[in-house]
């Protein structure tokens, strides 16, 4: 899973909270922080900027190593989280907008469907005033 913030430097080696100023958090529980592309756990750090004072966030292990560019803030990583992932989230609203063409589709349909059937009963209410009117005059007509 690889996800940047829109906050992200050029990586964790060249974020500033990334030098000596920060302060590394451990990883306690391993499936609840992100991945990069190494597929190893991220490190927790926290920011030593005045910009983001103590903003924790996530980046590779091997940002000293391996000039991996991975890194997401905290809160923004949490937010995913919740919300799933932007993708999932872009197809959550592809299929609810696919379900609301369909829903007004139907609306349409009903709407439609109505209007048949009340001017169908127009026509039997109708038909149904001339047939009392014919029997009546038949009672008439009969002495009744």
């Amino acid at each position: 899973m690889s996800a940047r913030s829109s906050s992200a430097r050029k990586g964790c080696a060249r974020d500033e909270s990334a030098k000596e100023g920060s302060s590394s958090s451990t990883n306690a529980n391993n499936d609840s922080v992100p991945r990069c592309d190494h597929k190893v756990p991220c490190i927790g750090n926290k920011s030593g900027t005045s910009r983001n004072p103590e903003r924790q966030f996530y980046c590779c292990p091997y940002w000293k190593t391996e000039d991996c560019r991975f890194f997401i803030w905290l809160d923004v990583y949490e937010m995913q989280i919740r919300n799933g992932s932007w993708g999932d989230l872009l197809a959550k609203l592809i299929e609810s907008e696919e379900m609301n063409k369909k829903l007004s589709e139907e609306l349409l349909r009903t709407k439609e469907d109505r209007a048949r059937m009340i001017s169908e009963m127009s026509r039997l209410s109708n038909v149904i005033c001339s047939l009392d009117s014919r029997i009546r005059s038949l009672m008439v007509f009969c002495g009744k």
